[in-house]
């Protein structure tokens, strides 16, 4: 299994931690690296199929209902990015 790391950004409500997210995926994207968002399907204040900053970033995201349904999607990626993790479930 290849080696990998996890980083974590925490912070209170409109701190900028998706914002922090969206910006790790732009280094990806413009490095053409492939990499995935994923949020949880509960999460209903933009489009279902989006994650957005309320500086306005935006970015296409995977909804799931359990953390364990991103497996499904996930191929080659070089970063998995999870937005509002703390809807999700334990496991």
């Amino acid at each position: 299994m290849a080696q990998g790391k996890i980083t974590v950004i925490v912070g209170p409500m409109y701190s900028g931690k998706t914002s922090e997210l969206l910006s790790y995926a732009e280094i990806y994207k413009l490095g053409k690296k492939r990499y995935q968002i994923f949020k949880p399907i509960i999460d209903s204040r933009y489009r279902l199929q989006e994650i957005r900053s309320h500086s306005g970033m935006k970015e296409s995201a995977i909804p799931i209902a359990h953390s364990a349904d991103a497996e499904g999607y996930i191929t080659d990626e070089k970063a998995i990015f999870f937005d509002e993790v703390q809807f999700f479930d334990r496991d």
